[in-house]
């Protein structure tokens, strides 16, 4: 036998050796990549359950129903007239609550000096329902609606009562695809069967959002537009969550002298927008016993508020709708405007 060293098996060990390694190296780079693949797929799966279960983030909900109150529903800002302001923010209105002007011209020019020192941009119409005496400012210009397009939702309703055989007591299923489930405060529940009298006045008391999707499903879009089309809001755009001050205060007008539909049904619909869970901005400052239907609407940057106030001076309709303004300043604004308002007609 040779004693001589197998140098030819020596060289094939080390060159399986080093085949071993790169194929190691291989496999561990395949499986990094496969596990970054399973991350990632795990990622967007979840994304996909998350918004399905979760609407309010979607664009669907954002375009649909654009406002919800989301952080403002429970939350009823404190006065900020008896708080020093320390914060830099303008007062709105401080200088004038106090004008007795019998000429609303003067007052329209002392609001847009006010106007002049807020962040973002103000629409108002007013107008007293008895005189016809009116002010506006930026009247036709278009403002993100908010939930007052719940006064379109609404009305569309009861219009389609009258044009169908559909009726206040007919039950409607809340179905998962028309839940939003992280609102504070819906009385409208998933799976729930509700009356669709309830879920008008759940539109309209609170501004409910379950309700709100379940009737646009139930009337149709198209149903809805073509109603604001042949009222004439001309400025309103429901898709696109859109519309001016003088659309919603010639709607509140129309809804007043029961020109949208019979005396009972508009009777109803004033009532459910009386006494609502937000009553932090027109009537806030206006006497005790004052009657008010209104309806708020909020977004990112928009804090409207919309209303007829029932005054012994005459009824009238008061409209304030914003965009990029800051939420204590508008709030403000509007509970300070509909006071001065009120003094100049009583």
């Amino acid at each position: 036998m040779s004693n001589k060293p197998n140098f030819l098996k020596q060289e094939t060990l080390e060159q399986y050796k080093e085949e071993s390694e790169k194929y190691r190296k291989r496999f561990l780079n395949k499986r990094n990549i496969n596990i970054s693949i399973i991350i990632i797929f795990f990622i967007i799966f979840s994304s996909a359950i998350f918004y399905s279960f979760f609407p309010i983030f979607s664009i669907r909900y954002k375009l649909q129903a654009s406002s919800l109150e989301n952080g403002i529903q429970n939350k009823i800002i404190g006065d900020y007239y008896q708080m020093e302001n320390t914060n830099g923010k303008t007062l709105p209105l401080k200088n004038i609550s106090s004008i007795s002007s019998s000429d609303i011209n003067s007052l329209r020019n002392d609001i847009e000096k006010e106007l002049s020192s807020l962040s973002g941009e103000y629409g108002i119409y007013v107008k007293n329902l008895k005189t016809q005496e009116s002010l506006d400012i930026n009247k036709n210009r278009k403002f993100t609606a908010a939930s007052l397009d719940k006064l379109f939702v609404a009305a569309s309703y009861y219009t389609l009562m009258e044009d169908s055989s559909k009726s206040l007591n007919d039950s409607l299923l809340i179905t998962q695809q028309n839940f939003i489930n992280n609102e504070k405060g819906n009385k409208i529940k998933l799976g729930g069967e509700y009356n669709t009298k309830e879920l008008v006045q759940c539109l309209l008391k609170q501004s409910d959002s379950n309700a709100y999707l379940t009737l646009v499903d139930e009337i149709g879009l198209d149903y809805i537009d073509n109603f604001i089309k042949n009222n004439g809001f001309n400025d309103t755009d429901f898709i696109n969550n859109d519309s001016s001050p003088e659309d919603v205060g010639n709607f509140l007008e129309k809804l007043y002298n029961r020109k949208l539909f019979n005396d009972s049904r508009s009777d109803e619909m004033l009532s459910f927008m009386q006494n609502t869970i937000f009553e932090d901005r027109i009537p806030y400052y206006l006497p005790s016993g004052i009657k008010v239907s209104h309806k708020i609407g909020t977004w990112d940057g928009t804090y409207n508020d919309a209303g007829i106030v029932y005054s012994p001076g005459g009824d009238y309709i008061i409209v304030v709708m914003d965009d990029g303004a800051d939420n204590e300043q508008a709030v403000n604004f509007i509970r300070k405007l509909s006071e001065i308002i009120y003094n100049y007609f009583n």
